[in-house]
Order: C-alpha cells, then structure tokens, then sequence
C-alpha cells in the first residue's frame, strides 16, 4: 500500500493530512509537522514516492516528541533531522515494498 492517508490517530489524537501548495513552505522544505495543530502538512506537487518518504518523515517527529526520546547530549530525537530522514525513507521502503 503506497496511499498518503488523510488522517491517522495517534494517541489520543487524530493527526490531519494535507496537501499545500509550495508557497506554503520554505525553500527546501517538502513538508512540516504542527504539532499543537495535530496536522501534517505535505507539498503538493512532489511525486508519490517523495511524499510517502515526507509522511514519514512528519509522522516520525510526531511519535518521537511523544515518546519524548532523548540524544546522549541531551538533544530531542524529534529535532534530529538526520536521524528523522532516514528513518522516514526506511517506512516509505517498508510500506511500498510489502507483500500479502
């Protein structure tokens, strides 16, 4: 399944999925996580494999802030975009290589 969801609970919350067009971001960026709004938020126009790794990647700043994982420096996991990175392009394989 390669399918961007439009939602997914998380917790206690339902975290909201929407696509934006790129003037909504900063150079560079190809999606943000907002946490205090509970919504991801995707640059549209990217092809589908691009944004399911940018899923990812949001929904992986989400479960580390609320898992509260912290570095050996005492750094947040959650701000740690290297880290985030390759995770989320690792759940992107995963899901779009899955077999049943």
């Amino acid at each position: 399944m390669n399918k961007i969801p439009k939602r997914f609970q998380l917790l206690s919350h339902t975290i909201n999925v929407e696509i934006a067009g790129s003037d909504s971001f900063d150079s560079g960026l190809a999606g943000q996580a907002k946490y205090m709004e509970h919504k991801i938020i995707l640059k549209k126009g990217a092809h589908n494999g691009e944004n399911m790794e940018t899923f990812w990647h949001e929904v992986l700043h989400f479960l580390f802030r609320h898992v509260g994982v912290t570095k050996q420096d005492g750094g947040k996991l959650s701000d740690d975009e290297d880290v985030v990175e390759l995770m989320g392009e690792m759940m992107a394989q995963i899901t779009s290589t899955m077999e049943y």
